[in-house]
């Protein structure tokens, strides 16, 4: 009989204070779900409390989301309450019974406690569906990106080949370009020597003809020094 009127009793202690008992097994399976930190602040009044977070998925934690709070030895007991507020490293919790909350669950500032959300649960799984979609789009970018690499790869393996293709043929242009040259420089030469020889045939004919030439008289016309209009021959 006294069994189950501390049964009752116990019963009855945890409906006026709001609490709620959870088989351990609703959780466990949401390990990612469940995070944990220190209790930096308390406004009791307003039924705030601030909490340290390091949990990796804090990124998914966002306002307005339902979270319970219990504490490591007695994870059956938690405490449900709201997420009004949040920083980098922080959370701020409204919590509805926080008076009972201050006992149950050692609600105090410097307190290592447990977290857990519900919407948390939901938040991951909405992310773990757009991380798939993300890795999806990623592999097939990435697959695009390999296709144009390659394409990149085999352009300068191509322009390498005409590269090496034209180096051939510009040695080849400047050997025959060299050649040409030569073969105008000979030309030139040639007809420099040729040139000259002629020059001096005609210097040498020039002084002939003028060493042969025949004049029409033998006689020079000169001028009358006394009177100069009167010529003579002489």
């Amino acid at each position: 009989m006294r069994r189950n009127q501390l049964f009752i009793s116990f019963i009855f202690f945890l409906l006026l204070t709001n609490i709620e008992i959870h088989a351990a097994t609703d959780i466990s399976r949401h390990k990612d779900a469940i995070f944990s930190g220190h209790i930096v602040k308390i406004n009791q009044a307003a039924g705030l409390f601030r909490a340290k977070i390091t949990a990796s998925n804090m990124k998914y934690i966002n306002k307005k989301n339902r979270i319970e709070v219990f504490n490591e030895q007695n994870p059956n007991i938690r405490c449900k309450g709201t997420v009004v507020g949040k920083t980098h490293n922080y959370i701020m919790v409204k919590v509805p019974d926080f008076r009972s909350c201050l006992g149950t669950i050692n609600l105090a500032i410097g307190s290592y406690l447990h977290f857990y959300s519900d919407d948390l649960v939901e938040n991951l799984r909405v992310g773990r569906e757009l991380l798939e979609l993300l890795h999806k789009k990623r592999q097939a970018i990435n697959g695009l990106a390999s296709e144009y690499r390659t394409a990149l790869h085999a352009h300068m393996e191509k322009v390498n080949v005409v590269n090496g293709r034209y180096q051939i043929l510009q040695e080849k242009m400047r050997q025959e370009w060299r050649a040409e040259l030569t073969l105008l420089e000979e030309d030139r030469v040639a007809s420099f020597k040729k040139y000259e020889e002629f020059q001096r045939q005609l210097t040498e004919l020039d002084h002939k003809i003028e060493q042969y030439t025949i004049e029409a008289q033998n006689f020079t016309v000169d001028r009358w020094s006394l009177d100069k209009t009167l010529y003579y021959e002489k």
